[in-house]
């Protein structure tokens, strides 16, 4: 935290262990790189947040989503 907002790296896993997502947050949102996998380590979701909304093209399984364009310096 930093200045009573989330900052920094975040990171989580499932209960067996493997990762279950990776993103960082800034001044209290989420900002940069998104990463979220299946449970068996399969990659499910990749992409960039910036002011905690989805940007740019993301992968998700085995499609491509297309957002709004990211801002600059938003990735």
């Amino acid at each position: 935290y930093k200045s009573g907002l989330r900052d920094g790296s975040y990171k989580s896993w499932y209960e067996n262990g493997e990762t279950r997502s990776e993103w960082a947050y800034s001044n209290g949102e989420r900002n940069g790189p998104y990463v979220f996998y299946h449970e068996d380590g399969r990659l499910w979701q990749k992409g960039v947040m910036s002011g905690g909304e989805r940007c740019g093209e993301w992968l998700e399984d085995d499609a491509t989503l297309t957002y709004d364009p990211c801002p600059s310096g938003g990735d």
